[in-house]
């Protein structure tokens, strides 16, 4: 039988770095395709659809402020949603379900460097405890999928992603999208690049194509019921980040950081011997080539831009 893989979030970061290393038998939806808060609407696009295998990458997904503002809507989406494709998946019978969790969802308290076995062992940040909440239960669903059907259904756990195709809402959006959409403002305004915190926070990041590349590996080679870390180029400072945005729009001597304001988690490095170990020829993207590939792609994108 023909594998054909289902891509749900199919206008997101991460699909469109798929959509750039393998396009041949993957199939993109996104809401227009299916409400996936709906089970009869997503068990009708599987049935038409017939895949063999799901990419799952549909999620509310937004940054600090936009966690802050609204925990109940991220908890309850994000449960909608994967509460509706797993089960959808399996009475479909779709052989294999990657679906991808968060680091944020770990306890804030430790221990570092992050483990599974440490996932469930206290709550998380304050910032984001509606969203990493439901990413957990995620984590529980796939256990018992596991568990009780014996699917080989699984979790892949990548470090903060960034790159071409991201959400560049200024309020809603990632550290590093946004950071990049207010640097071009900023020096278009000339105006100084306010950053909310105090820049010491360290952050794991990994390149939306590494973890495109990672998942279509993970499809054909991971076969364990535990998550996997996506991470390997170390934590790296909210300052570092600024700096690099800002040197690359040469505002650097107008980067501003406002104390006043949260900085989330402190930090929350994974531990990415596994990967490390079961692909050990796979070079992740330094940070520096990263943020300026992703530069480059939004300035000759800019302003059709999702925000």
């Amino acid at each position: 039988m023909k594998t054909l893989t289902l891509v749900t979030g199919g206008d997101g970061l991460v699909a469109h770095a798929l959509k750039s290393v393998k396009s041949e038998d993957l199939v993109f939806v996104n809401r227009n395709d299916a409400n996936l808060e709906n089970y009869a609407e997503t068990l009708n696009l599987l049935k038409r659809i017939q895949p063999t295998r799901i990419i799952h990458l549909a999620a509310l997904v937004g940054g600090v402020q936009a966690n802050m503002k609204s925990p109940s809507d991220f908890f309850t989406t994000n449960m909608k949603i994967n509460l509706n494709v797993l089960e959808a998946a399996r009475v479909s019978k779709v052989e294999r379900l990657v679906s991808l969790i968060s680091t944020c969802v770990f306890p804030e308290a430790g221990p570092y460097p992050l483990k599974i076995d440490s996932l469930h062992s206290g709550p998380p940040h304050h910032s984001n405890f509606g969203y990493a909440y439901a990413k957990r239960m995620l984590h529980v669903q796939t256990l018992a999928y596991q568990n009780q059907y014996q699917l080989p259904y699984f979790n892949l756990i990548p470090a903060s992603i960034y790159g071409p195709g991201d959400n560049w809402n200024m309020d809603n959006g990632h550290v590093i999208p946004s950071l990049i959409h207010r640097a071009h403002l900023a020096r278009e305004r000339d105006e100084n690049l306010i950053v909310w915190g105090n820049g010491e926070a360290l952050r794991e990041f990994i390149y939306s194509k590494d973890v495109a590349s990672l998942i279509l590996w993970s499809l054909e080679n991971y076969f364990e019921n535990e998550p996997l870390f996506l991470s390997g180029i170390g934590e790296v400072s909210i300052a570092k980040i600024a700096d690099l945005i800002s040197t690359k729009f040469k505002i650097e001597d107008r980067l501003v950081f406002d104390n006043t304001k949260p900085s989330g988690q402190f930090r929350k490095p994974s531990d990415s011997s596994k990967i490390a170990t079961l692909h050990r020829n796979f070079e992740f993207t330094p940070i520096e080539d990263g943020i300026s590939s992703t530069i480059e792609w939004f300035l000759d994108n800019y302003p059709t831009v999702r925000f």
